[in-house]
């Protein structure tokens, strides 16, 4: 995954922690002091690019806040390292590192504090390999939707798309413009479309079009991300683990 693909996904999944902090624990009854009381976890962990052999690493991040005694974090038994201008909201310490996923794509965290100390803990398969369908440059022509389309990632829950279309073109009064359109969400489905009129100015603000260009990442996701979901860490943490696949990319140009 580019680097720069990774980071806009954890900041897209960095809003999904705040929806468990008021009804994650695994108490049959939970209510926000229980909840508060533990420390919480939001972790991620996924391909940093093609995966050849399930000895490749993987790519983690995790962010805790709520403690009173400093953590320690391990991915199948990896230690991950601070970082401290890393965390996704504020109060907390991150932490980031490479592990190895084991033979069946699976990583297990725990987060420590201190010798003899109850864990936090929790266990995600990778989502499996997917590919662009089709080809992976697209020539848009006038007034065109966008769309695109991927195969299935085994055991994806979903995928997160994210992209912008930038439409330069000269208006009616013979200076230069641009369109610009930016998208993210989620998605079950196995493609998109971007609707024409979100992506092209109306015919009577334009003269011509000069240039189009973009840029398309879909990533396959797996952990809950959506509110209401239960949070899948344990023990004595509350928190949510997130795992991510191969970063698929699509270059749009104009087909004039």
């Amino acid at each position: 995954m580019k680097k720069s693909a990774l980071y806009l996904l954890l900041f897209s999944l960095a809003v999904v922690p705040m929806v468990f902090l008021a009804g994650c624990d695994d108490d049959d009854n939970p209510t926000t002091t229980t909840v508060a009381s533990k420390p919480f976890v939001s972790a991620f962990v996924g391909l940093g690019g093609p995966r050849k052999v399930a000895e490749d690493p993987s790519m983690a991040a995790v962010s805790i806040t709520n403690f009173t005694t400093m953590p320690g974090v391990t991915m199948n038994g990896q230690e991950l390292f601070p970082e401290p201008e890393f965390s996704f909201y504020g109060g907390g310490v991150g932490f980031m590192g490479d592990c190895t996923p084991d033979v069946n794509n699976q990583v297990s965290m725990e987060v420590s504090f201190g010798a003899g100390s109850d864990p936090g803990v929790g266990t995600i398969t990778l989502p499996g390999e997917n590919e662009v369908a089709g080809e992976s440059d697209l020539y848009l022509e006038l007034n065109e939707a966008l769309e695109f389309a991927w195969t299935t990632a085994e055991g994806a829950d979903k995928y997160v798309v994210q992209g912008y279309v930038d439409v330069q073109y000269v208006d009616q009064e013979d200076a230069i413009q641009r369109n610009y359109y930016r998208f993210s969400f989620f998605t079950t489905d196995t493609s998109a479309t971007v609707a024409a009129d979100l992506i092209w100015p109306a015919a009577e603000e334009f003269q011509t079009i000069q240039d189009v260009w973009g840029d398309i990442d879909v990533v396959a996701v797996s952990g809950p991300t959506d509110p209401g979901e239960p949070g899948n860490v344990t023990g004595s943490c509350n928190g949510i683990l997130i795992s991510y696949g191969r970063s698929l990319d699509w270059d749009l140009d104009y087909a004039e």
